[in-house]
């Protein structure tokens, strides 16, 4: 079998996030029974992943075929149909049946881990925020982490950009991969997480992109919406940034560093929303 039909990570047993890696083949497994088949005609795909294990933790996904859903953003021949397949995959998501506690107990470890990492990273490494603006990521991190009673839970994907949708055209096939970090959560999660794909290739898709995820939930989004939705691309923001100074990668950490102070500097996420100007 030709090694090109698999996508391979590894880590060593002694890093922490092997427990990410460990979990990928179950969640795997557990999206294929609880997410719709088919949504609006689109098969919903998870990879067959096997694990190896040993010093070296390793896990081997099926590659499915396609073109990235990152590369139809970009390309104007294709945006409309990548609006769409995103409002798909969030649908997908969210039509998950059931979910089992572990996914539960995950999530929450997700939220604060996450509104504990943030902070600290800015602390204790290279910071990259006013100290008006920390206060302010302060502020949203310690409402995001905050349980909500009555919210809405769904299938959280954990790390939902573009690049981790695969779309097969020809076949009808919408392929969700990289799901190390699956479990029950927010939908604003998965939506923020995805935006920022489509704000960072034309603020305007971004736009057009909010508009129709807030037209298909009207009346059934909740109160924390606009200000979780801040607070999960704030963090993706924070993250980009590292990771583009990692690889310097200087368009990226412009445009991250730009929408992080604008998130951080306006009222609402719809603020920001409406700040985008038409192509």
């Amino acid at each position: 079998m030709d090694a090109r039909d698999f996508i391979v990570k590894a880590r060593d047993i002694w890093d922490p996030r092997c427990v990410q890696l460990l979990r990928e083949r179950a969640t795997a497994r557990y999206a294929r029974k609880v997410v719709p088949r088919f949504v609006d005609g689109t098969r919903i795909r998870f990879p067959e992943i096997e694990i190896s294990l040993g010093l070296r933790i390793s896990v081997k996904s099926r590659r499915i075929r396609g073109r990235n859903l990152l590369e139809m953003i970009y390309d104007r021949e294709t945006q409309e149909r990548a609006l769409d397949i995103a409002l798909i995959a969030l649908r997908a998501l969210e039509g998950a049946d059931t979910v089992p506690a572990s996914f539960v107990v995950f999530g929450i470890a997700y939220r604060l881990a996450r509104s504990l990492k943030t902070p600290l990273g800015e602390r204790l490494g290279v910071s990259v925020l006013s100290s008006e603006q920390r206060a302010e990521l302060n502020r949203l991190m310690l409402s995001y982490v905050q349980p909500g009673r009555g919210q809405t839970k769904v299938l959280v994907h954990g790390d939902l950009h573009a690049g981790n949708l695969v779309v097969n055209s020809e076949e009808g096939v919408l392929g969700v991969i990289d799901l190390e970090m699956m479990h029950l959560g927010r939908p604003v999660t998965n939506f923020a997480q995805l935006w920022v794909s489509f704000y960072f290739a034309a603020p305007e898709l971004g736009r057009r992109f909010y508009c129709q995820y807030v037209e298909e939930h009207s009346g059934t989004l909740d109160k924390r919406f606009d200000r979780d939705a801040q607070a999960e691309v704030a963090v993706c923001c924070l993250s980009l940034i590292r990771e583009a100074r990692r690889s310097a990668h200087v368009e990226l950490e412009e445009k991250a560093h730009a929408l992080l102070g604008n998130v951080l500097g306006s009222g609402s996420f719809k603020d920001v929303v409406l700040s985008c100007h038409c192509v």
